[in-house]
């Protein structure tokens, strides 16, 4: 498996604390299943900027560390960058990171208030050749309130991301959205090594249950790899199992059905 959202990067935000931590995290990772991941250490200017250079050169010298250990695992670069107007120039410039300096960015979304301005910043991400992932889309509130939110999104080639955790902590949302085949990869968001870990073989398990083997394999390796190579992934609209709108009620309805 190949994991897209952690935060392995040790002392920039509220992920690993040291470098001791992130390679605990590595060998939880392995006992996972997983043999590469992109870490993704927050770029939100409420809370954690972290910078592009610390990232790549932790990166560095967590894999130098890993390959002294003699480990077949690999970290690449990456930020979960909270969304705001123009982040598009930011990419361009260097000032924020895709996913392994591929085309694909990991959005993380307001808990709070519906971004309003979603649809335009994700065009614009278009028109510059980048391609947004919607980071844990089933913990935002108003996905949970109205899923269909999410479809218009997915429409125009946007990418849905879920945690492993949330299919025990937000079970009902996390269910549908895999049931709608609304779903294209699968993070362990893992922060540390006890809190938030890497170890998500039970929630794993869950998951097969519900999508088979094949899918999990599409989520878990097939679509992450893709993302590590740069190459592109459909967003299988035609796949999702869009709800049919209810008919409207009317007062006319009821001469109609006589």
């Amino acid at each position: 498996m190949i994991d897209i959202h952690n935060h392995i990067i040790y002392g920039v935000d509220d992920g690993s604390r040291s470098l001791d931590e992130s390679m605990k995290m590595v060998d939880l990772y392995m006992k996972a299943g997983f043999s590469e991941i992109i870490a993704t250490s927050h770029f939100d200017r409420s809370r954690y900027m972290v910078d592009p250079s610390e990232i790549r050169e932790k990166v560095e010298i967590l894999n130098k560390t890993i390959e002294a250990k003699g480990l077949c695992f690999k970290i690449h670069p990456g930020h979960e960058i909270q969304v705001e107007a123009g982040m598009e120039k930011k990419l361009k410039s260097g000032e924020l990171l895709t996913l392994n300096d591929s085309r694909y960015v990991l959005c993380e979304l307001s808990f709070v208030n519906k971004p309003n301005f979603l649809e335009e910043l994700f065009y614009s991400l278009g028109l510059e050749g980048y391609v947004p992932i919607i980071a844990h889309a089933e913990r935002y509130p108003y996905v949970e309130k109205d899923i269909d939110w999410l479809l218009d999104f997915i429409k125009k080639g946007a990418l849905i991301q879920i945690n492993y955790s949330s299919i025990k902590s937000h079970k009902e949302i996390t269910k549908t959205l895999l049931e709608r085949n609304m779903v294209h990869l699968i993070g362990t968001d893992a922060h540390q090594s006890e809190w938030r870990s890497p170890e998500i073989t039970s929630y794993k398990k869950e998951i097969i249950e519900i999508i088979g083997e094949d899918k999990f394999k599409e989520l878990s390796y097939t679509n992450p790899s893709l993302i590590i190579n740069d190459q592109f992934i459909s967003s299988e609209y035609d796949k999702v199992k869009v709800n049919k709108k209810k008919e409207k009620k009317s007062i006319f309805n009821f001469w109609r059905r006589r």
